[in-house]
């Protein structure tokens, strides 16, 4: 409501409320509704979606967040579950589904980690060659933090990308880039794809979770209810409007099930939050 006003004041994006969203980020990727716990869809997009209004996206770990996203859309159904190992349900189709065009926005925050990451595996290449020990730690980022360094998620996202045999296990746990420095930069600085399937869960959302009466629901079986009509149908929008790669729209079925623009951030019609825009910022906060 402060960013759609414009009154989006320092004392509400202070560092004491990005380390709290920080902290609820959980050893899966996902956050909870308070450090420590479980890590929850709900949550996780309340969460990230907050430090994008605050431009902090960095602070969460973002290989992390999209590796956990993309692990709960359920590969038979092509819906999305709340938790891991729960049942999908229409709702998280807005609260999972929601969390993808937001990391499209981050893709400067997660192209700096990325790059980070790969500088950190060029140390540990080099500190390996040097014959270095085995077991020494393992060079710091620029914060002092010790940089954990994931070699299945580098070949997953870098092509060009191999994971190195050796005689110690420095060597064995090192990712090393072929090479080819063009190469490495354009997957450096490559756009986001997309990282989920859209269209499975459009179809999702239109064969189980409408009701025969109007209305939509959490799956088969269930009774609908405004809840889950409101987040299935922008979980819908977001899927058209958000799924396709460089902003392709997406639409199952025939083309008049395209729905209107949902904001990423807002979860309002994409124009009246435009409109807001326009009318608040003409009209700055008068302070005293």
């Amino acid at each position: 409501t402060a960013a759609m006003l414009d009154i989006l004041t320092p004392s509400l994006t202070d560092e004491a409320l990005i380390d709290y969203i920080a902290r609820c980020q959980t050893f899966e990727g996902g956050l909870g509704g308070e450090p420590g716990n479980e890590a929850h869809g709900g949550y996780t997009y309340c969460g990230f979606a907050a430090l994008c209004l605050c431009g902090r996206e960095s602070a969460l770990d973002l290989q992390a967040l999209m590796r956990w996203a993309v692990h709960r859309q359920g590969s038979a159904e092509g819906g999305f579950m709340g938790r891991t190992h729960k049942l999908v349900d229409g709702c998280y189709s807005w609260w999972q589904g929601g969390i993808f065009p937001l990391v499209a926005r981050a893709e400067e925050a997660l192209n700096a980690q990325r790059a980070e990451r790969i500088e950190v595996a060029k140390q540990r290449r080099e500190q390996a060659q040097r014959g270095q020990n085995a077991n020494a730690a393992p060079p710091a980022t620029p914060g002092g933090a010790v940089a954990p360094l994931d070699p299945d998620w580098a070949v997953a996202v870098f092509p060009c990308a191999r994971v190195l045999g050796g005689a110690t296990a420095a060597a064995a746990a090192i990712v090393e880039l072929d090479g080819d420095e063009d190469a490495d930069e354009q997957a450096v600085h490559s756009t986001v794809p997309t990282l989920h399937n859209p269209n499975a869960l459009q179809g999702w959302l239109l064969a189980a979770c409408q009701a025969d009466g109007g209305g939509l629901r959490d799956k088969p079986g269930k009774g609908r209810d405004f809840y889950h009509s409101c987040y299935c149908l922008s979980g819908l929008s977001a899927a058209q409007h958000h799924g396709g790669i460089g902003g392709a729209k997406v639409v199952v079925g025939s083309a008049d099930n395209l729905l209107e623009e949902t904001h990423p951030l807002f979860n309002v019609v994409t124009r009246q939050v435009e409109a807001s825009e326009r009318y608040f910022s003409a009209r700055p906060l008068q302070r005293p």
